[in-house]
């Protein structure tokens, strides 16, 4: 068996997203970034556009060109915040809404896909795995 860790990591993520971006866009016309920006703006409504850069660990132009392209799309609308005006809170529109609903069930077919036929306890495994990498590495 293959220990190379993080190799592994990085040919399983790259799999994954891959796998994940063909079936959202398939099933919503969104990227999967795009989809998990929805997910985060619906649970965190009149959130600051900071608050989803630092949720999916994007930068700031990175960031805006993500919003850019949520707005474009009709999927969410941004409004200056009211005490510091250097600042964009986002809120979802109805038409995105209206798409949670498939990019949930979406969600739940990805780990579905992922999970396979593992017992519980190699999943349990699995993620102790994942949030020991997320608590050891992040930044």
């Amino acid at each position: 068996m293959d220990n190379r860790l993080f190799y592994l990591l990085n040919q399983a993520q790259h799999a994954a997203f891959r796998f994940a971006d063909t079936a959202c866009k398939s099933a919503t016309g969104l990227s999967v970034t795009q989809a998990a920006a929805l997910m985060h703006i619906a649970r965190h409504e009149g959130a600051p556009q900071k608050s989803l850069a630092d949720a999916m660990g994007l930068n700031a132009p990175a960031v805006t060109g993500l919003v850019s392209r949520l707005r474009n799309g009709g999927w969410i609308h941004a409004q200056a915040c009211e005490h510091d005006k250097r600042a964009t809170r986002l809120f979802l529109t109805e038409a995105g809404r209206e798409l949670l609903p498939r990019i949930h069930d979406l969600v739940s077919e990805l780990n579905h896909e992922l999970s396979g036929d593992f017992s519980e306890a190699e999943l349990a495994t699995v993620t102790r795995f994942f949030h020991h990498v997320i608590q050891r590495f992040k930044g």
